[in-house]
Parts: C-alpha cells; structure tokens; sequence
C-alpha cells in the first residue's frame, strides 16, 4: 500500500477511510470462509461467491459511512453513487441482471466474472453497501450486526428482498 499516494497527501481522511474499508476485508475473512479464487469453478460457487463479496465490499463501502458523514466526505464515487437516486437504481437494475447472469448453468469466464463483481458499475461495493444501509432502516444497527456473521448466500437469501 502506498501511503504516499497523492490522493492521500492531499486529504489526509481518505487514507483513514482506506485503512478502515481494508480493516473491515481482514475482519470479515477472519470470520468467514473465503475460498481462493482458484477454486470457484461451478455455477453455483461463482453466484456464492459473488453474494459473498457482495456482504464483504458492502460492509467496507458501510463502514466508514457514519464518519464520511460527519466530516462531510461523501465526494468519492462509491458515495455518490449510493446517495444519487438515478445512478443507484441503475446499479440496482444491474446487480440484479448479474445474478440471472449467475443462474446459468453456463459459469462464467474469469474475465466476465470480475467485470459484473468488481468492473466500473462497482456492483459488489455499492449494492452491497446500499443494501446494508436498508438492513439499518429496517432493523436497526443490531440488525446490521447480525447480518455480518451470515454467510453470503445466507445473507442474500434474507434481505435480498429489500432492494425490490
């Protein structure tokens, strides 16, 4: 990690929200089940593992919400995203396609596979987190916390309905 990186200089806080986004990756893989990437070869593994970044990046993304908030940091492009209505309704309509596009019995290549999880929509990130932010309208920060010891599908099983 660069610690000199220009963007971190400038605005010192985005190194902050950096390390607690990364902290939150270290946090989660220590209490779930990550497989290497390697060994996601079926259909239903790729959608499981796709569920799974999408709880893992959404908790990063959430986690330094409250404190962006605070300090008025909601100029990053995972942030406006979340709170431009437009702009979060076509990730929505998005992050939904991929998840047919998981169903097929066709498994996707590893190119196809990080383009919908990790490609310029960024679905993993800001869905994820928008979800997340729903489970906390829903049920409280309690809610929130439940919902971290899930596994992914679990997870998605349960408050997938919130985006509908």
């Amino acid at each position: 990690m660069n610690c000199n990186c220009k963007s971190y200089l400038v605005e010192p806080n985005e190194f902050l929200f950096f390390m607690i986004h990364e902290c939150v990756h270290v946090i989660y893989e220590r209490h779930h089940q990550v497989l290497p990437l390697s060994e996601v070869v079926f259909p239903a593994q790729w959608r499981s593992y796709f569920n799974l970044w999408t709880q893992n990046e959404g908790y990063a993304v959430y986690a330094p919400l409250q404190l962006r908030r605070e300090l008025d940091y909601l100029a990053e492009r995972d942030y406006r995203a979340l709170f431009d209505p437009k702009q979060l309704e076509t990730h929505r309509e998005e992050f939904f396609k991929v998840l047919e596009l998981l169903q097929q019995a066709r498994p996707l290549t590893l190119d196809e596979y990080h383009e919908a999880c990790f490609g310029p929509m960024r679905l993993t990130y800001r869905v994820g987190c928008d979800l997340i932010m729903r489970i906390e309208r829903e049920f409280g920060k309690d809610g929130v916390r439940k919902a971290f010891d899930l596994d992914g599908d679990r997870f998605m099983e349960l408050y997938k309905y919130l985006m509908i």
